[in-house]
């Protein structure tokens, strides 16, 4: 009676962590910013936007938890349940159930709850024959029953009767009952370390140990009654009697995943994913997806932090096993494990859409919890759980931990910024590439987007402004003395009524650039593909698909490729040359353009390209095409790469085979003698004397130094020297705001607004400055900043004063989808404080929110005494001042004090 009154003390919240009530909603009214928004908006270009209008969304003043935030929970008291490791951990509507796992002494197998919104702990009420202990099991929710199948069960403490399971249990939530299924057929072989999930009504387990070797198959098993008759139980054990459910085996095919134990699994948007584990004494870091209608599996993302098919430069978790994996929305979540001798406790997610690996910004106020393996994890509406595990020492953990997951609209930043680049009416640059050949080729682009990217290009446009400049004030008094028409760059004048002249006027305006190179034209179009959007399709498709950008050479006869010296030149020139070649063909053309993009790289100093392209190559060297590749970059003197050849040649396993191909007898005297060296005696020094082999990537890459620049880092360093005017040579646009003048740059602006698109299209001011408002409501000149970061590099941190300025602004400025309304929803619905109410009340005063401006005056009058001291408070209008005075007389608590 003691225990059941402490559980029910602390369920009852006595402990200050009960339920906390939630306040009512409260909807933003909008009505004078959107009145005037259909009549003045520019129809939006080839934008989907279609989320509807920022009414759509309504603000919610309540108890919420901070996004992003960790909270411990109140931890397992060790008479409920032991602190444990390898157990098992289930959702439930509001409730976590944790089965089994060891306490470091002796196996368990009790049945725990958590309720999520008492945060309490408590023995789940249970009957019949429960499992017998174990750890290393797996545990799915189907319906309203647990299944939990297979492990590793004896006595651990006497070292006796230890064997791997295959026993599969089911407990009902409703009833408590325990009860052991007795399948026919085939059984799976007894394992432990597995995977399993549920997917359309079947049960199906991955991988896992037997005892002796690791496991890579699957099998799969309905737990639908209606798909199969009824099975009767046993009404004194609940036990299966008739066995009418049986295994199946499935076949499967694709990148199957090696044999495996300890990794992460879970189901996300119908797919099955599994990530990382143990494979013999090897750990990885790879994650693979199964479709389970075709039973096909992909591997998505490899050891070099790379996710194709677009390949970008990618946050991946480090190698490692015993780590959770979790789904929500359209990220997989992973934390802890062992990685190495570390137990790290950062938390990765992976974007399923867009294919990207992201370290997650935590919260600064977090309680973080330590590094674990063996943990579990469950997702409980839109939080994530943590329970129990191994520590540091093999100490075993009851804590459990909450971290608050969010599920914006993604970012469309990269999808924006590479539609920007297929709008060929919009380029203002245009690159003459291979000029000193017959067949120059022209490839348009926009000066901004390259300048912020690249310092050698940004060099090469400032060059070619100079010149520009000079020859222009060279001819300009010559032409005005001789009565000739002034071009509409230079005198403003108006554009020209023939279409075809318009065009070419806009192809002749543009600045031209000449490289002082011979270049492979495909090649420059993977490389601007990468400036735009940080990533590369090395696949001949994938080439020919951003060959959409180009424009005619100047011959008017295509874009040649450029000629070299080899004589394999004419199988590295890529889809147009051969156009209809093998399978194996094609792929050496990829890697052979992949090198000329590695090359390239260099020259236009582009380090997160040039990181891309090695790991790309690195991980493309073969047998068919180490010997080309080889020669390739002997040729061009890429001593990194032509390094990773001859280690991958003079390999026992492909030394023999490669010398006996016919390539090899063609390589030069110079390679020839390389490579027999390299395979007697090793790496040779200049002096000759065996030196060991350099290591597999350059030291600051290695020690984790190096981190590749990004398109998003790069932005913000572009829109930071504008804003402090210490680089305002690329601006060619003045925006009025409130008074102020802000300078931008019209492509980028047009890329993400669709607003900004149609009125520069339509409409070009003389002056070049244009007044920026949202709807009829004029944003400050903070807010506006704010909006800028968002346009340049997606940044969505702001003050809540920012937000509430900007809540209408995806839809006036017609944005891809409401992403920035999402953030600035939370932003004002969490952070509202007695530190910013008096900023939050005057920008609604301004823009007439009206119930907004009521909840400011509530947090005002409920924390009166604080807010008055405030020195903002004392710089208050006349007319803010006595509504405060006039809800103060209003307020019936304030009215009883006085």
């Amino acid at each position: 009676i003691y225990i059941l009154v402490i559980i029910h003390t602390s369920r009852t919240g006595v402990c200050g962590l009960g339920k906390k009530e939630k306040k009512p909603t409260l909807s933003i009214s909008y009505s004078s910013i959107h009145k005037i928004m259909e009549n003045n908006a520019p129809a939006p270009i080839s934008r989907n936007s279609n989320w509807g209008s920022s009414e759509s969304l309504t603000l919610d003043f309540g108890s919420y938890e901070t996004v992003h935030k960790w909270r411990q929970m109140p931890e397992c008291a060790e008479f409920v349940g032991a602190r444990r490791s390898k157990h098992t951990m289930v959702a439930y509507k509001e409730d976590i159930y944790v089965f089994g796992g060891d306490n470091g002494q002796r196996m368990l197998n009790d049945l725990l709850r958590f309720d999520c919104r008492e945060l309490s702990w408590g023995r789940a009420f249970a009957m019949g024959t429960p499992p017998a202990p174990r750890y290393h099991h797996s545990a799915v929710v189907y319906q309203q029953s647990m299944f939990l199948f297979g492990g590793y069960t004896g006595d651990i403490y006497s070292n006796s009767n230890l064997r791997n399971t295959n026993d599969l249990y089911e407990y009902k939530f409703t009833t408590g009952q325990w009860s052991e299924w007795d399948v026919g057929g085939v059984l799976p072989v007894a394992r432990s370390a597995h995977g399993a999930v549920v997917h359309d009504g079947k049960l199906w387990i991955f991988a896992g140990y037997d005892g002796s070797a690791r496991l890579n198959d699957m099998w799969t098993l309905s737990l639908d009654s209606g798909t199969t008759p009824n099975v009767p139980r046993s009404q004194n054990t609940g036990r299966v009697i008739e066995p009418t459910y049986r295994w199946q085996q499935i076949d499967q095919s694709g990148e199957i995943p090696p044999s495996c134990c300890n990794f992460g699994i879970t189901v996300a948007r119908g797919d099955l994913y599994v990530f990382s584990g143990q494979s013999g004494a090897k750990t990885a870091n790879n994650l693979y997806r199964f479709n389970f209608t075709q039973c096909h599996w992909i591997k998505l993302t490899s050891d070099y932090h790379i996710s194709p098919p677009d390949l970008t430069l990618s946050s991946s978790p480090s190698r490692r096993y015993g780590h959770t994996l979790a789904s929500h929305s359209r990220y997989l979540y992973v934390f802890g494990g062992a990685a190495g001798n570390s137990h790290p406790n950062e938390l990765h997610r992976f974007d399923v859409d867009a294919g990207v690996w992201s370290l997650v910004d935590v919260c600064q106020n977090s309680e973080i919890p330590t590094g674990r393996l063996f943990h579990s994890a469950a997702v409980v509406g839109d939080a994530l759980f943590i329970f129990g595990g191994s520590l540091e020492n093999n100490i075993r953990s009851g804590e459990i931990y909450r971290f608050q997951l969010s599920s914006y609209p993604k970012s469309t930043l990269k999808d924006d910024f590479s539609k920007l680049l297929e709008n060929r009416e919009s380029y203002d640059l245009s690159f003459i590439l291979n000029s000193s050949t017959s067949k120059p080729a022209i490839v348009g682009a926009h000066i901004a987007m390259v300048a912020a990217r690249s310092q050698y290009l940004r060099s090469k446009i400032i060059e070619a402004k100079s010149i520009e400049t000079e020859i222009r004030n060279r001819d300009l008094p010559h032409r005005e003395q001789q009565g000739m028409t002034i071009p509409t760059k230079e005198r403003g004048e108006s554009r020209n009524k023939d279409q075809q002249s318009e065009v070419a006027s806009k192809e002749n305006s543009r600045l031209k650039v000449y490289l002082p190179f011979n270049v492979d034209v495909e090649s420059f179009r993977i490389a601007l593909n990468y400036i735009y959007t940080d990533r590369i399709q090395p696949s001949i498709g994938g080439v020919a698909e951003s060959s959409r950008n180009s424009e005619t050479s100047a011959a008017g006869v295509g874009s040649p490729l450029s000629s070299t010296s080899s004589r394999d030149t004419q199988r590295s020139v890529g889809v147009h040359s051969q156009p209809s070649v093998s399978s194996s063909s094609r792929a050496l053309q990829t890697v052979l353009i992949m090198v000329n993009v590695y090359k390239l790289s260099i020259t236009l100093q582009l380090r997160g390209l040039e990181f891309l392209c090695i790991q790309y190559l690195e991980k493309s060297i073969y047998l068919e095409n180490a010997l080309v590749m080889l020669e390739r970059a002997d040729e061009m003197s890429l001593d990194q790469m032509k390094e990773r050849c001859l280690q991958f040649i003079v390999k026992d396993v492909n030394y023999r085979q490669i010398i006996m191909q016919r390539e090899f007898e063609d390589l030069s005297r110079e390679l020839l003698i390389q490579v027999v060296r390299r395979e007697k005696f090793g790496a040779l020094s200049q002096d000759g004397v065996a030196s060991p082999p350099p290591i597999e990537a350059p030291p600051a890459i290695a020690e984790g130094e190096f981190r590749p620049p990004t398109l998003e880092g790069d932005m913000k360093a572009f829109l930071c020297a504008t804003s402090n005017n210490s680089d305002s040579s690329f601006c060619d646009v003045i925006l009025r705001v409130n008074g102020a003048t802000v300078s931008t740059h019209r492509a980028i602006l047009a890329a993400r607004s669709g607003y900004f698109e149609a009125l520069f299209r339509s409409y070009a001011p003389p002056s070049g400055e244009v007044d920026i408002s949202i709807g009829d409501t004029i944003p400050s000149l903070q807010s506006f900043n704010s909006l800028l970061r968002y346009l340049y590099y997606d940044d969505t941190s702001m003050p809540p004063e920012d937000s509430l300025y900007l809540f209408a602004a995806p839809h006036f400025y017609s944005f891809t989808n409401n992403r920035l309304q999402a953030f600035c929803k939370h932003n004002l619905e969490t952070n509202i404080t007695t530190g910013n109410v008096i900023q939050l009340l005057e920008a609604t005063d301004s823009i007439c929110a009206i119930d907004m401006k009521t909840h400011c005056l509530q947090i005002i009058v409920a924390h009166f005494n604080k807010v008055a001291k405030l020195p903002r408070f004392q710089t208050l209008r006349r007319e803010l001042l006595l509504e405060i005075i006039d809800s103060l007389v209003h307020t019936p608590d304030v009215q009883q004090r006085t």
